[in-house]
């Protein structure tokens, strides 16, 4: 995205502030200090686009900065530090959050974790059943565009839904013996954790890439990880965006 590393903490610190404002249940006194941080984190890459209109780099800025120098109005600089502010927070919480619920879940049943260990080629497989069975985006909102019947329930067009997406992983009807969580599954991709139709997730395949990558690096530095029984395991205050904020691990 263009992003200096030395700032990568502080974005990570702000994208908590945004899920805790959004989506979770602050006091009154804890809503003015997340909107403070959110202003500077808008400011931030308001700061950011401005600063690579004369300094181009190989990142996701440069690029949409390309779009903006050949027809100004197709994309403002407003616009483009708007889909950062998007993109930096979305792109990267929802996959650290995948990354913690797959090594949970691994780790919970040590003959998980070994079978991952002996056969890497079973790591996709771990990565998809995670999605399924511990979505990291358990619920989302939408808005009926039209009359509908869904459940036989009848909505108006502007009805304003809370899906529970995390349920569609638990469906018997596709998923067999769905509350048992086995990385060997066959058609877990089945899962609708990116979503479906025109709102698939853009970022599907990078995210899952990424998870991949972690749990090779994983069980090829650390084959004996396993987690520290009786340590708390916190997950983020919020109802939208599920996975443990931390994991007591031993290595050896």
């Amino acid at each position: 995205m263009g992003v200096p590393e030395d700032d990568w903490a502080r974005l990570k610190e702000w994208c908590g502030h945004r899920a805790t404002l959004a989506w979770g249940r602050p006091a009154p006194d804890e809503q003015v200090e997340h909107a403070r941080n959110m202003a500077a984190y808008r400011g931030y890459l308001r700061r950011l686009v401005a600063s690579k209109v004369d300094d181009r780099a190989d990142d996701y800025a440069s690029a949409l900065l390309a779009i903006h120098d050949e027809d100004p109005e197709a994309l403002t600089h407003e616009e483009i530090a708007s889909i950062l502010f998007s993109l930096s927070f979305a792109g990267h919480e929802t996959t650290n959050n995948l990354i913690g619920d797959l090594v949970r879940r691994l780790l919970e049943e040590r003959s998980r974790w070994e079978a991952i260990v002996a056969d890497p080629a079973l790591i996709p497989g771990a990565v998809d059943e995670t999605l399924r069975f511990d979505t990291s985006v358990p619920v989302w909102r939408r808005v009926t565009t039209r009359p509908v019947t869904l459940g036989g329930v009848d909505l108006p067009e502007g009805a304003k839904l809370f899906l529970w997406l995390a349920a569609t992983g638990r469906d018997g009807a596709v998923f067999p013996d769905p509350d048992r969580f086995d990385p060997q599954r066959e058609g877990a991709h089945h899962h609708l954790a990116f979503g479906k139709g025109i709102h698939y997730c853009a970022g599907a395949s990078l995210g899952k890439l990424e998870a991949r990558l972690a749990l090779e690096g994983l069980t090829g530095r650390f084959p004996g990880l396993r987690l520290v029984e009786g340590r708390p395991m916190p997950f983020h205050p919020n109802i939208s965006f599920r996975g443990p904020q931390h994991m007591i691990v031993a290595v050896g």
